[in-house]
């Protein structure tokens, strides 16, 4: 499966760091849908794509702190990167090219929720727009 995450940029950092995707009670449901080999693509609040990765663990709960603010999110994944980009691109000229958010008025109210799954014509089209010179 293929997924787009939606954080800012300060959990990014930990993602990054800790190769760590965790989310809240409230989209423990997704995450639990995730296994190994799925794709996360991650949406960095504004509108940057920031990287690629690959799910390498189950699903798991772990009450230890790891995020900024408090953040707990104890519903975690354990991640590798396939791609991360030295500079955050654009996610604005994707819009009118993927299918969760193509000819939607208020394409960004999907963007409300945590993890969004997508079909593999939108990754695909996201990796190529990543690895396409800025």
């Amino acid at each position: 499966m293929y997924w787009l995450c939606v954080t800012r940029q300060e959990n990014w950092e930990v993602i990054k760091k800790r190769r760590i995707w965790g989310v809240s009670e409230r989209q423990r449901k997704s995450i639990n849908q995730t296994k190994p080999d799925d794709i996360l693509v991650f949406y960095v609040i504004p509108k940057k794509i920031t990287g690629i990765y690959r799910v390498v663990s189950y699903p798991y709960e772990e009450q230890k702190a790891l995020f900024p603010e408090g953040g707990m999110y104890p519903y975690r994944v354990k991640i590798e990167p396939l791609i991360i980009l030295k500079e955050p691109k654009d996610f604005t000229p994707l819009i009118s090219l993927l299918s969760i958010t193509r000819g939607k008025k208020n394409w960004n109210a999907i963007l409300q929720r945590v993890m969004i799954k997508m079909d593999e014509n939108d990754f695909r089209i996201i990796q190529e727009y990543l690895r396409k010179d800025p």
